[in-house]
């Protein structure tokens, strides 16, 4: 048993539940107690050095009660999960699952998550990972929040429903028939980071305006196809194509490597990507999937220290997985 595991009974031993963005759109990190249920979040800054070690086993992140992606309630018997990040009783209980499935033919979750879908202004938009387009759904007033926490290069809403139904109904329409997906795997993600990091680097002049030339077009025909077959009152007439690389803060100039062992980390923070986390290391930009993570005891050290030398443990070329 490894040092991290047996902290699991005492009294300040913590699981890393998930990342969120702060209002200022910057990443932060969700632990929880595990003897008393607090929860405490680290904020992260471009730069500092950061240790973060974890233990062997996975403990249940808890459940969602409301439709707040980063908000979980506490497991109550504290379960080590085999697989996934929740027991099957948390499982069952999360009210926030029904809506992730949902294509808008009806609502499956429960009267109280209805009534409050039913009056909740929701956009569906159109995201840029790389090359690929996903069409996804939002409520309004957290569009640009989704959009940072999933990691896209570029976006823009593209119709406004009146509750989540209608959104669903348009988002599930509209990947057919446009053979939009509406999921990114995280090995696109991975790339499209390889492929910022060249462009933001490369000796041309200003690559991105054909880019979102091109992604402009691909987003009016998806909203003029809305207009015409939902009408007016639900398309956005206009739809603007927001760059989104700002937020990520990932200017790095060097190779891209995915860490192949994350159970002790140790690096300068470069960015976060959606969940794709971002370490300087040795002149590399190592990249790991944080949820990974997600209840795994954790013991974490940030200094602003940018000297300190820093090795990698373990680790693959980004080609080796889209050679």
């Amino acid at each position: 048993m490894t040092e991290l595991q047996e902290s699991s009974n005492s009294a300040s031993a913590k699981i890393f539940v998930d990342f969120d963005l702060s209002p200022s759109y910057t990443p932060l990190l969700i632990f929880r107690n595990l003897r008393d249920d607090s929860v405490s979040t680290i904020n992260l800054e471009y730069g500092k050095t950061l240790v973060w070690k974890t233990g062997e086993s996975r403990y249940c992140v808890g459940y969602h009660v409301k439709d707040e992606y980063h908000h979980y309630e506490p497991c109550p018997s504290k379960s080590i999960v085999e697989k996934g990040i929740q027991c099957s009783r948390c499982k069952n209980k999360d009210l926030l699952f029904p809506c992730m499935i949902c294509n808008g033919s009806e609502c499956i979750n429960i009267k109280s998550m209805w009534n409050v879908c039913e009056v909740t202004p929701t956009s569906v938009y159109i995201t840029f990972f790389g090359d690929m387009m996903k069409v996804g759904v939002s409520k309004k007033d957290r569009l640009l929040k989704r959009w940072i926490e999933q990691g896209a290069d570029y976006a823009s809403e593209i119709a406004v429903a009146p509750n989540g139904l209608i959104a669903r109904e348009i988002e599930s329409a509209v990947s057919k028939e446009f053979e939009v997906t509406k999921g990114v795997r995280i090995q696109k993600k991975l790339k499209s980071i390889s492929i910022q990091n060249e462009r933001l680097f490369e000796d041309t002049t200003n690559p991105e305006q054909s880019i979102k030339k091109e992604y402009n077009n691909r987003v009016k025909t998806i909203a003029e196809w809305i207009m015409h077959k939902y009408g007016e009152t639900l398309a956005v007439k206009e739809p603007i194509i927001r760059d989104l690389q700002q937020f990520y803060g990932l200017a790095f100039k060097g190779s891209v490597s995915r860490l192949n062992s994350i159970d002790d980390l140790h690096g300068h923070f470069a960015g976060m990507k959606g969940a794709l986390f971002c370490l300087e290391m040795q002149n590399r930009l190592c990249v790991f999937d944080i949820r990974e993570l997600r209840g795994k005891i954790s013991e974490i050290e940030i200094a602003s220290d940018h000297n300190n030398a820093v090795s990698i443990t373990s680790q693959r070329s980004i080609t080796d997985f889209f050679g």
